[in-house]
């Protein structure tokens, strides 16, 4: 049983929404809403850093129903509970997301205690995958500049160190381009980079002892 309550990323571009969640999460302590964005791309920059337990997303957003956004999360965080939160009919969706990697499908008509009720049930049946084992490349994590970077950004940060794009980034770690991209960028402002050139050459300079690996 968890100790603290589970960490929730929203994603949704209603703002009422948002005070739905708290007033529901605030009869249960099992949740905490930690943040939220109104826009995918807002939300891609920020997920990694906060690493939530439970990324919560509406389907539609401005008006435009794009499930791939829900392959970009799965993506960036596998370890987290995605689950698509929307007003479209679960009979018609709920596969759908499924296949885009959620693990789950809630409707808006339930009531606060009954997503309350729902979330938990999706984490107890789908518990987070486990971490890369300490063989697996992924797994290390590498400091530049006194900066600890994720596991993530390290297979990012010596793909770039090597001279590859984002699109040969994207085609070795089977992610999207933009996604490759938005890792890119977000090594370039935790480094304190002003261009791609400038931190590609951060990062060729310090890990010039690992680009042989």
């Amino acid at each position: 049983m968890r100790q603290t309550p589970a960490r929730v990323f929203l994603i949704d571009d209603h703002p009422i929404v948002e005070a739905g969640l708290k007033l529901g999460f605030g009869l249960s302590n099992a949740f905490s809403l930690i943040g939220s964005e109104r826009t995918h791309d807002q939300a891609l920059n920020r997920v990694e850093d906060l690493n939530p337990d439970v990324i919560l997303s509406d389907l539609v957003i401005a008006g435009e129903l794009d499930l791939t956004y829900l392959t970009q999360y799965r993506t960036l965080l596998p370890k987290a509970h995605l689950v698509a939160f929307s007003s479209l009919p679960p009979d018609a969706y709920a596969e759908k997301c499924s296949a885009a990697g959620a693990d789950g499908f809630v409707s808006k008509a339930t009531s606060p205690h009954e997503l309350v009720a729902a979330l938990t049930q999706i984490m107890e049946k789908a518990p987070a995958p486990e971490a890369p084992s300490a063989g697996d490349p992924a797994s290390k994590e590498l400091i530049v500049d006194g900066v600890p970077l994720t596991p993530r950004e390290s297979e990012v940060g010596l793909s770039l160190a090597r001279g590859q794009s984002t699109a040969d980034i994207a085609a070795r770690l089977k992610i999207s381009k933009k996604t490759a991209a938005i890792h890119r960028d977000n090594l370039r402002k935790k480094l304190h980079c002003r261009t791609s050139n400038e931190l590609i050459a951060l990062l060729a300079r310090n890990l010039s002892g690992r680009l042989g690996s």
